[in-house]
């Protein structure tokens, strides 16, 4: 189980990798499909890597973060800054 379970967030970090190349590709002026998921502002590690998981590899993603008392938008992050949250948080822990 915990092989599988490895194994499958290893394939979802290489479409990170890919997403991140894609996003290279954008910034050249290529056009890529863009996608969004909204997200309550105090997501945890664990609320944000299982909609890490769930996203289409083949888009550039956005992660909204909403604000419950106003219902706006309060900040947006890239799907490689999520990544990079989740495993900032990882590596404080160990360190």
């Amino acid at each position: 189980s915990y092989a599988a379970r490895q194994a499958y967030v290893s394939q979802r970090m290489l479409l990170v990798e890919q997403s991140l190349r894609m996003e290279q590709k954008l910034r050249r002026g290529a056009v890529l499909p863009v996608d969004g998921t909204a997200c309550h502002q105090g997501a945890t590690k664990q609320e944000l890597l299982k909609a890490l998981l769930a996203l289409p590899g083949a888009k550039l993603h956005y992660f909204f973060f909403l604000d419950p008392s106003t219902g706006g938008v309060s900040r947006v992050l890239e799907e490689r800054e999520v990544v990079a949250r989740i495993l900032g948080e990882e590596s404080e822990k160990k360190g």
